[in-house]
């Protein structure tokens, strides 16, 4: 992912980078995102990367990419475990 992201080819992903590389999931142009630093989607991007940027360094290192999405799975496979428990104590 890293890689698909990483225009500089840095080996880091910064802020511009993410958005631009996410650009393929969203209906406005990076353009219009610049623009519209108020808006819920460019919030939702700045507390995603600043999520992943642990060290502040102003960009996501692949360590940090993978830390991230580990723990995001960790939680998703909790949540599941957590359904089917409760699921079997209402039949």
């Amino acid at each position: 992912m890293i890689s698909v992201l990483d225009d500089d080819n840095s080996g880091d992903i910064d802020y511009r980078e993410l958005i631009t590389g996410l650009e393929i999931f969203r209906d406005t142009s990076f353009e219009e995102k610049l623009k519209s630093e108020s808006s819920l989607a460019s919030f939702y991007l700045l507390v995603f990367f600043d999520l992943c940027d642990v060290d502040k360094s102003g960009t996501i290192t692949k360590k940090e990419l993978y830390d991230v999405l580990k723990r995001s799975m960790a939680y998703e496979e909790e949540k599941a475990k957590l359904k089917r428990t409760s699921t079997s104590f209402n039949t």
